[in-house]
């Protein structure tokens, strides 16, 4: 195990007995990743179809406006910033950039 430490790179030569371990007992599948628990999402399709709709209509809406939106149109849903963001970024594949305000330029020297 020693041997499969270095060849992957890893410091600890224990993590390769635990993947040597685990690929004895249970094969292929114990060398998968388990699903953890969680808090269940808030958003689901409804949202997401709310929200694509929102973008599609206005791209340049802000979260803090998909926020107001979700909120006045689903009734008895609260959320934050951030589950709203990471459900953009993650379920919907979309980002946000800051926008840059340039000045414009001048006629004179």
């Amino acid at each position: 195990t020693t041997v499969i430490a270095a060849k992957y790179g890893l410091k600890v030569p224990r993590t390769a007995q635990r993947w040597v371990e685990a690929f004895r007992k249970h094969g292929d599948e114990g060398l998968m990743r388990k699903q953890h628990g969680g808090r269940k999402p808030v958003l689901n399709e409804s949202h997401k179809a709310y929200l694509t709709a929102l973008f599609d209509d206005n791209p340049a809406a802000t979260i803090d406006e998909a926020i107001d939106g979700l909120t006045k149109d689903f009734v008895g849903l609260e959320i934050k910033r951030s589950a709203v963001n990471n459900f953009l970024k993650h379920e919907m594949k979309m980002t946000f950039k800051k926008v840059e305000l340039h000045a414009e330029a001048r006629d004179s020297p």
